[in-house]
């Protein structure tokens, strides 16, 4: 029994894998029609450049990738029989084919196969597989993405307080998030102040002062979007990140002197440059939440978020097991308001549920809920650092998969296309290289 505890531990954390073989056939590869080899890593980079740029440029670099890495089968197929023994693999095939088979249910079979859409971002994942080894250019390439949004937010902020026109990306003045739309922005942003965060908290990586001013930055940009559920999410990220490296840490007095140092840092900041934006958003909010609860007004943006968990809430009552299938949730709302003789005006409700994990237990049911828990728990054991892996970003890759993760209580973020895209690229890089020695 402990040996079989043994295995399982071991093909859960990736152990079972044998590196040294799988690193001789990966240099096989590079070397099998080297410009082969080359232009791949550079659609791989170019991916990664347009990780947080409109959505038109990652879809086209995400089609180049599939497709250099398709091609370049002839040369890097013995490396995927590994891959399929993760456990990722496993329960990701489990819950797409469970979730294509939700849609046999459904009451509205076309919203089902647009929502099944998304899977197609799992395939970034053997995309990545035999660059894994690579990952510096592709750390690399994603902050330049993110730097770009961030000074196209800083060039919104400017637009709004001197009046600039045509510079303000016609958003609302408590809103900057550059091209990408504020709540999906806040989580992709959300990604960034993850991916930093552990590396900014660390009194030993090389590279910890760079990351403490990208996570200043990134939390900054998080909190211009106005997107309150990124802002819970950022709290709690900071929290588990804070008690996830003094745990690690053999000196925790200075981990936590570092926090400390950051927080001291960014607070005043964050208030002098977003305070009033900051104080408008928790006031609508506020305002918002006490409509709902004396008037239960649920035309507003608080009270259509609360009134479709509600309802998000009968739906996985009524079919606890199952769900009401994939694609169908604003379908089955709709056809019981009808029942009920509720005006859709007074009730407003959307495709989605604004929260992952209360939306597939609507949608899908026990059965679908388990098998996306379960998958998030093998990609976070997967993606966990390792006590070689101090030098590495690994710990980053971590915690940005747990930041899309937390932010999922309020936004649906596996069914948003490029937040979908940005998890399953954060997953393919996390899997950890089978050669440290080129790892950043």
């Amino acid at each position: 029994m402990a040996s079989a505890q043994m295995d399982i531990t071991g093909w859960l954390c990736g152990r079972t894998i044998d590196h040294d073989r799988l690193w001789s056939l990966n240099q096989r590869a590079s070397r099998t029609v080297r410009w082969g080899h080359l232009f791949h890593v550079a659609a791989g980079c170019a991916l990664c450049l347009a990780i947080a740029l409109p959505q038109s440029f990652f879809e086209i670099a995400s089609v180049v990738l599939l497709a250099t890495a398709f091609l370049r089968l002839y040369a890097t197929w013995r490396l995927y029989p590994p891959m399929l023994t993760l456990p990722i693999v496993a329960l990701g095939l489990a819950y797409a084919a469970y979730s294509l088979i939700g849609i046999l249910w459904s009451p509205n079979k076309n919203y089902g196969a647009n929502e099944m859409g998304i899977l197609r971002w799992l395939l970034v994942i053997p995309a990545f597989w035999p660059l894994r080894h690579l990952r510096r250019w592709f750390i690399l390439c994603i902050v330049l993405s993110y730097l770009a949004v961030n000074t196209a937010q800083l060039i919104q902020f400017l637009a709004f307080e001197f009046n600039w026109e045509h510079l303000d990306f016609d958003a609302y003045p408590d809103r900057i998030s550059a091209w990408l739309m504020p709540a999906s922005g806040g989580s992709i942003l959300l990604a960034s102040f993850g991916l930093h965060l552990p590396i900014a908290m660390s009194r030993q990586h090389n590279l910890r002062w760079p990351a403490r001013v990208l996570a200043i930055i990134s939390l900054l940009a998080v909190i211009a979007t106005g997107a309150r559920g990124a802002w819970i999410a950022a709290a709690l990220l900071t929290l588990i990140s804070l008690a996830f490296t003094a745990w690690r840490s053999t000196n925790r007095g200075r981990t936590q002197i570092t926090a400390l140092v950051i927080a001291v840092v960014i607070l005043p900041v964050a208030w002098l440059t977003l305070g009033g934006k900051i104080q408008s958003r928790v006031a609508e909010a506020r305002s918002e939440l006490r409509s709902t609860i004396d008037n239960t007004d649920y035309a507003t943006s608080m009270g259509a978020r609360i009134n479709m968990w509600i309802w998000a809430s009968r739906a996985f009552a009524e079919n606890p097991i199952l769900g009401t299938g994939s694609g169908s949730y604003q379908t089955w709302v709709k056809n019981e308001q009808d029942k009920r003789g509720i005006d859709h005006a007074q009730e407003p409700i959307e495709r989605n549920a604004h929260g992952a994990y209360i939306h597939i237990a609507a949608t899908q049911g026990t059965v679908g809920l388990v098998l996306f828990c379960a998958l998030m728990a093998a990609v976070l054991i997967g993606a966990a650092p390792n006590s070689s892996d101090t030098s590495t970003y690994q710990a980053g890759f971590f915690m940005a998969i747990l930041a899309l993760m937390l932010v999922g209580i309020f936004a649906t973020m596996h069914l948003h296309t490029q937040t979908a895209a940005v998890l399953c690229t954060l997953v393919a890089l996390a899997q950890k290289p089978s050669n440290h020695n080129l790892d950043l």
